[in-house]
């Protein structure tokens, strides 16, 4: 809590949300969640504009059946569960913009990993996401992995379980 509390001093006090600034990745959880670091001030960060499976997994009102087919789909597909290691390396930095309480990090050149989680299926666009810059970019990301049926678009039920609980 008392890490959000100086996060939101830093990020407000001097007017930094919505700049792209080089923040350090000191940490990542398995899929989404990073933990990053801005002039020695550390804070936890979800992708922007994105729902992911293991954010699914850590709700409250997510059914067991729903837990254990997220734990099979990660089971079958070890790499979209460390997807993040694959693509981001701990203690490097990534020109990251924070933006209504998500983070866009940009990981190969103007590809965010929102975008990245989009295209592999590990995650659908928020309901109700509105952004003129990112959102064609996420909805190009998201179509894709539907059409090619990569991710949760290769498991029906999987991605009903995150358009349940998303809402």
């Amino acid at each position: 809590m008392l890490k959000k509390i100086v996060f939101s001093i830093v990020f407000f006090t001097f007017g930094l949300q919505g700049d792209f600034l080089p923040m350090q990745l000191v940490g990542r959880e398995p899929v989404a969640l990073l933990r990053l670091e801005y002039k020695q001030n550390s804070f936890e960060c979800l992708p922007y504009g994105v729902v992911t499976l293991d954010e699914v997994y850590m709700k409250k009102a997510t059914t067991n059946l729903c837990k254990r087919k997220i734990e099979r789909f990660f089971k079958a597909h070890p790499k979209l569960f460390h997807i993040s290691s694959y693509y981001l390396k701990t203690m490097q930095y990534y020109m990251t913009q924070i933006k209504q309480g998500g983070c866009i990090v940009h990981i190969q050149g103007e590809r965010s990993f929102s975008q990245l989680l989009l295209a592999k299926g590990v995650g659908v666009i928020r309901r109700g996401f509105k952004d003129e810059e990112y959102g064609y970019l996420f909805d190009i990301a998201q179509k894709s992995a539907k059409r090619n049926k990569r991710g949760i678009w290769g498991e029906p039920a999987l991605y009903e379980c995150i358009v349940d609980v998303s809402q």
